[in-house]
C-alpha cells in the first residue's frame, strides 16, 4: 500500500454565496474550515464531530454528523481526484453519479482527492433540549420519529458504559433551530480558540478517568457521572451552529497520564 500525506494541501479554494457552496483542498480541517465560513454568516451542512480531521479523510470514509441530513455524501456537490495513470477526473451528484457515490467512502481506493466541493448553509441560532437516562427501546422509537419530523434540528446522545445495567440507557441533547441572527458575540469563544485552552484541563480528566482501575468498572461510573454534569449542554442554552459543530478536542492528544 501507499500511503500519501495530504495535510499540505490545505487550501480553501474559494466560495460561491449565493449558490451556498465552498471548494477546498482535501487537507483543509474541519475547524479551519468553520472559521472561514464564521465570517460569511455560513457553516457546514454536515461536519464529522471532531474538529481536528481533514475534510478528504472526512470524504473517503463518508462520515455522519449530528444534523439530520445523513452521511456526508449528501452535502458533498463535486470532486476532483487524480486516478492511478496520473490523470484527473471531475465526478458530482449529476456527471460521473456512480464513480461518484464509489470516491466517497472509497477509502482513496480509486485516487487522490485534489478538490471538494461541498454545500453549506446559513449560521443558525440553536436552542439545546438535554434529556437524561431513558431506556434504550424508547430512544430508539424517539429517533425514528425525530428523523421523520426533523428538518434542521441537530442531535447527540451517549449511551450509559457503566454499572449492572451497563447499555441499556441513554443521554442526549437536541439542538433546535431558533434564530438566524447570530451575534458576534455568541461565536467569539471558540473562534478565537479560548474554550479549548479553558477546558483542556477538565475535559482530559473526564477522558482519563476510563483508565483509573478498568477492572473495577469505577472509572467508568465517574466519567458516566462527570458527563451527566458536564458534558451535555443544559436545556435552554443557545448556540451558532459553528460553536455546536467545533468543540475542541485537542485534550485527546494530551499526556497527562503518559
Amino acid at each position: 500500500a501507499v500511503q500519501i500525506d495530504m495535510s499540505k494541501m490545505n487550501k480553501i479554494l474559494g466560495m460561491d454565496i449565493s449558490k451556498k457552496l465552498v471548494a477546498v483542498e482535501p487537507g483543509v480541517t474541519w475547524k479551519e474550515l468553520a472559521i472561514y465560513l464564521n465570517k460569511f454568516g455560513l457553516a457546514a451542512r454536515t461536519e464529522q464531530s471532531s474538529n481536528i480531521f481533514s475534510i478528504g479523510g472526512s470524504v473517503a470514509t463518508n462520515v455522519h454528523g449530528r444534523d439530520v441530513y445523513g452521511p456526508l455524501i449528501n452535502s458533498i456537490e463535486s470532486i476532483k481526484y487524480i486516478d492511478g495513470n496520473g490523470f484527473e477526473h471531475f465526478v458530482s451528484r449529476s456527471r460521473n453519479h456512480q464513480l461518484f457515490r464509489a470516491i466517497v467512502g472509497g477509502y482513496g481506493g480509486f485516487g487522490v482527492m485534489t478538490e471538494v466541493v461541498l454545500r453549506v448553509e446559513k449560521n443558525f441560532i440553536y436552542e439545546a433540549h438535554s434529556t437524561l437516562d431513558i431506556p434504550v427501546d424508547q430512544y430508539k422509537d424517539y429517533l425514528i420519529k425525530f428523523g421523520k419530523r426533523a428538518k434542521h434540528e441537530m442531535h447527540y446522545g451517549r449511551v450509559n458504559i457503566s454499572g449492572e445495567n451497563a447499555f441499556e440507557k441513554v443521554s442526549f441533547v437536541e439542538w433546535r433551530p431558533v434564530s438566524s441572527e447570530v451575534t458576534d458575540r455568541m461565536n467569539e469563544a471558540i473562534f478565537q480558540m479560548k474554550s479549548e485552552e479553558k477546558n483542556r484541563f477538565a475535559s482530559s480528566m473526564i477522558m482519563n478517568t476510563m483508565r483509573f482501575k478498568p477492572s473495577s468498572n469505577a472509572g467508568k461510573k465517574i466519567k458516566d457521572y462527570l458527563d451527566k454534569m458536564f458534558g451535555l449542554p443544559k436545556t435552554g442554552m443557545r448556540m451558532s451552529k459553528n460553536n455546536i459543530l467545533n468543540n475542541p478536542v485537542q485534550f485527546l492528544f494530551d499526556n497527562f497520564y503518559n
